[in-house]
């Protein structure tokens, strides 16, 4: 199962790289057209959780590929289940929040399809492949910190450019709109990671039991 995690981590770095790179091709101009200068279209580009955390994911795959005492904090466990769970996240508030809202077509779909659907399914697929046991359900509590200091910092940005990522997140809302959503975003978080110390554990003892 190593050699089947390291070969799932390979596909992860790959489609990860080929769609931040896509993307970031694409979203450059498109930005530039809108009226963005070029700095503030790089800022555009990494205001979004989609793109931080498959940046997050492809550090991940390429540390399972080198030797662990090379990049040693991301062959902990407790890393791989943090990302793992915003991956899960990521795919999990695209298809059912933010698909419905848009029809992105040629290069852009394929981003989308990419980074909404394709990495985070290799990054559980990884998950699975490399469980051993070690997830601790006393390091949920971490796992909120990128999420939360994500939110810090859309409303930091959203001061100064009077834009947000996501229309769920827009000060513009009702304040019950804004607080149902993050308040769903945040359940969804604490749903999730859970459930992938679960399957770690799961996974780990099968595994044990059955080699």
């Amino acid at each position: 199962m190593k050699k089947l995690a390291r070969i799932i981590a390979g596909g992860g770095l790959l489609a990860g790289l080929v769609g931040l790179l896509l993307q970031f091709a694409l979203t450059i101009p498109a930005s530039m057209a809108a009226g963005r200068n070029f700095g503030l279209s790089i800022l555009f580009y990494f205001s979004f959780f989609t793109i931080l955390s498959n940046i997050a994911a492809v550090i991940s795959h390429a540390a399972q590929l080198l030797p662990a005492s090379m990049m040693a904090y991301f062959h902990r466990r407790s890393t791989g289940g943090a990302i793992t769970t915003l991956m899960l996240v990521v795919g999990i508030v695209y298809h059912f929040i933010l698909a419905p809202l848009w029809s992105p077509q040629g290069l852009f779909l394929v981003c989308d399809v990419i980074l909404h659907y394709v990495t985070p399914g290799l990054m559980a697929a990884w998950w699975l492949a490399s469980a051993n046991g070690k997830a601790r359900f006393k390091t949920l509590l971490w796992w909120l910190v990128p999420p939360a200091v994500y939110l810090v910092f859309v409303y930091i940005r959203w001061a100064f450019v009077h834009e947000v990522p996501y229309p769920f997140l827009d000060p513009a809302l009702t304040r019950q709109q804004l607080i149902s959503g993050i308040t769903g975003i945040v359940v969804l978080f604490l749903i999730t990671g859970p459930v992938v110390v679960i399957t770690d554990k799961i996974a780990g003892w099968l595994k044990r039991q059955y080699g």
